[in-house]
């Protein structure tokens, strides 16, 4: 389970857009306020349209905190509408799991 955005679509050559997926989500996390000792991670996985909307967001990998859950439920929410695809990208919808991470909390 590492940090990171993966694409359904092995063949999808566009890294500019992947990486405005990326930064969209990280923008959008409102990172939850943890005493966590140990990092911890969840993924979610959802479908972006054409036109950019998100649909069939899941979690498919809990960090085992319901309100670091939610975080990264809502971060993809917020993060929608995505950018539109790249033109010569044709398929009608593109599947996404992103890691969400938050690394421990350092001791003062």
């Amino acid at each position: 389970k590492t940090a990171g955005l993966i694409l359904d679509e092995p063949t999808f050559q566009y890294e500019w857009y992947k990486a405005r997926l990326e930064d969209l989500l990280k923008s959008n996390w409102r990172k939850p306020v943890l005493n966590n000792a140990k990092t911890i991670s969840a993924s979610v996985h959802f479908t972006i349209a054409q036109g950019g909307d998100a649909s069939n967001v899941q979690i498919v990998s809990y960090s085992g905190n319901v309100v670091f859950d939610k975080s990264v439920l809502r971060a993809v929410y917020s993060s929608a509408p995505f950018p539109r695809f790249p033109p010569q990208y044709t398929a009608p919808t593109l599947g996404v799991m992103y890691t969400f991470e938050l690394l421990p909390e350092k001791e003062n």
